[in-house]
């Protein structure tokens, strides 16, 4: 028996199917009227998710439609997602042609954005100067186009020292100076949000530590001591208490006291 290739330039057919696709979903029915139609071994890779049944249609299986599956796996490209299945179909005449299938799998949000870690703990000095910068890290989205991240937004967006400005990632922009004696911590949110006609979101709450700087000197609870002692008084007898407070915290707040002559 002698085959003849028949040229494969007009025997392509390009559907498009959303991902996610319920199970056994036709595709394309009766592709080849020949009833003769056989997957050729550079497609097998492909008959996990498609199948040809005896009437030459073509069904999704019961494997899930995945269009990140696709892209993880290397068997489409990320940003436009094509497949391209290949079948022997022969004839009558014994000449055979190549039958090709090519498949778009076009992406729908079905992937939330998320952060590798829910919550975060920064640590910044109170002395920081304004302007000062703290990258945040981005958010991942597993779709594409419109439906992957874009935007980033910070709550509360008012009554705290930041502002959330966007180039290629989120960071953080210190608009007001910093006193940890008057707060020491503030409680954030950032969000981000994906595209679409129903947009999805995902939070990373951070937490930011003001740590001490030796800002505030010792303040003693009086202004002026007065204490009067009789002559006879005994050595060592304690004729007067003293106190002084410092705002700082740790080291910065140690006090030790000295007595200087004054005359």
């Amino acid at each position: 028996m002698i085959l003849h290739l028949i040229s494969a330039d007009n025997n392509t057919s390009i559907i498009y199917i959303h991902e996610e696709l319920p199970s056994n979903s036709l595709l394309i029915q009766s592709i080849s009227l020949t009833n003769n139609l056989q997957w050729l071994p550079s497609s097998y890779i492909y008959k996990t998710y498609f199948n040809l049944n005896q009437n030459q249609s073509l069904y999704t299986t019961n494997k899930r439609i995945d269009r990140e599956e696709f892209c993880e796996k290397n068997l489409c490209n990320c940003s436009f997602c094509l497949l391209t299945l290949n079948f022997l179909q022969t004839f009558s005449t014994n000449n055979i042609s190549i039958r090709t299938i090519q498949i778009v799998i076009e992406d729908i949000n079905d992937h939330a954005p998320t952060f590798k870690q829910s919550y975060i703990k920064l640590s910044i000095a109170e002395n920081v100067p304004i302007g000062y910068e703290i990258p945040l890290e981005s958010a991942i989205d597993n779709d594409y186009g419109i439906y992957s991240i874009q935007n980033y937004k910070l709550h509360p967006s008012i009554n705290n020292p930041f502002r959330l400005i966007q180039i290629n990632k989120p960071i953080l922009k210190l608009i007001e100076s910093l006193d940890r004696e008057i707060k020491s911590n503030y409680l954030l949110q950032l969000i981000a949000d994906d595209g679409g006609s129903t947009p999805l979101s995902g939070q990373q709450k951070i937490e930011i530590i003001i740590t001490d700087v030796n800002d505030n000197p010792p303040v003693f609870d009086r202004s002026l001591y007065q204490q009067s002692i009789s002559e006879n008084n005994k050595i060592n007898t304690i004729i007067l208490q003293i106190h002084a407070n410092d705002r700082d915290e740790y080291e910065n707040s140690r006090i030790s006291y000295s007595i200087e002559d004054s005359t």
